[in-house]
């Protein structure tokens, strides 16, 4: 798999919540797994919808978190909106719903093995501090080799999002790794690059970071022509 940019940005809508541990919305033929495939079939239908992907967190296994690609922000903005978005998932989350816009350059697909890390950053976050941060991202990127990470995407949140008691400017960085044990190697490896790139840029972020795992992104479907990264 391989990433393919875009000279258009893409509006990623992230969804959080958490469900009951012993939650069984991955198993096709339970009870909470129609409704999940139910809700997913909902969001389809939604004007200006292309994509759902959707992943459990194997840090905390009780919570998901739901991408969905739009073809423009007033798309997903129309969603939040909406009366059906109160009750998409209905009798499946058992927290209030967190949801926050990103743009990015590239399209998320799914894929295997995926690590989510939010960058925090103070919400008067200049536009030439952004800049830096970019160019140091894709300077890593560019050198990055396969056999450490084999993807990335990552974009920024389109205004601030709540972080503890704070508010902050969020970065959200995508990678995807070939597997958990070459995810350990790699982060055990003080010679990796990205020990030595990636996590001075992680620490340059002044209002910490957040990690999320997945074992794989599943697609929850797709219907219109989207540009693979993956």
């Amino acid at each position: 798999m391989s990433m393919s940019l875009s000279n258009e940005q893409q509006v990623l809508q992230t969804i959080s919540f958490t469900i009951l541990n012993d939650s069984t919305i991955d198993h096709r033929f339970s009870h909470e797994g129609r409704r999940w495939r139910k809700a997913m079939r909902t969001i389809r239908k939604q004007t200006g919808w292309l994509r759902t992907l959707w992943g459990r967190d194997m840090n905390t296994s009780h919570k998901v978190d739901i991408f969905i690609v739009w073809t423009d922000i007033q798309a997903a903005e129309s969603f939040e909106t909406s009366p059906t978005f109160d009750v998409v998932l209905e009798g499946i989350n058992i927290s209030p719903l967190k949801v926050h816009c990103i743009t990015t350059h590239s399209n998320l697909s799914p894929h295997g093995l995926t690590e989510l890390v939010t960058l925090f950053f103070p919400p008067a976050l200049t536009h030439e501090d952004q800049e830096f941060f970019e160019e140091q991202l894709q300077h890593y990127t560019a050198r990055l080799p396969h056999d450490e990470i084999r993807s990335k995407v990552h974009g920024w949140t389109l205004g601030p999002v709540q972080h503890g008691a704070d508010t902050a400017r969020g970065c959200l960085v995508f990678l995807e790794w070939g597997s958990l044990d070459q995810m350990f190697k790699v982060k055990r490896n003080e010679d990796s690059l990205f020990n030595n790139c990636f996590v001075p840029l992680r620490d340059e972020a002044e209002r910490g970071a957040r990690t999320a795992l997945y074992t794989k992104l599943r697609d929850g479907g797709k219907e219109r022509s989207v540009c693979a990264f993956m």
